[in-house]
């Protein structure tokens, strides 16, 4: 479990529009992630990056964590979810954090 998330409650949330998280913070993520995956496309055509390697593996799994964090919180912005819609941008910019470390050990 992350620290701080047994403060979380298990009620459903209030729909993304009535959080502190808006459309424009989740259009900026969104864009972040597009350019963290044309970098990472960039790595793979330069030999960085070789597909199927334990590195690669992992920056695979974690871009579908980030993808999972930002359908997530697009979900309870758009009403479809009661997720927690702070939780699922916390996962998902922590995924892209590991993903930048994980390059820059690359």
């Amino acid at each position: 479990a992350l620290p701080g998330c047994a403060t979380i409650a298990d009620t459903p949330t209030a729909p993304l529009a009535q959080t502190h998280i808006d459309e424009q913070a989740l259009t900026a993520a969104y864009a972040s992630f597009d350019v963290l995956l044309t970098a990472i496309d960039g790595l793979v055509v330069a030999g960085v990056i070789v597909p199927g390697t334990d590195k690669a593996l992992k920056v695979k799994a974690l871009i579908q964590t980030a993808q999972d964090g930002l359908n997530t919180a697009r979900a309870v912005r758009e009403g479809l979810s009661q997720a927690n819609p702070v939780l699922a941008l916390e996962k998902a910019t922590d995924a892209f954090r590991q993903i930048t470390a994980l390059l820059k050990g690359a």
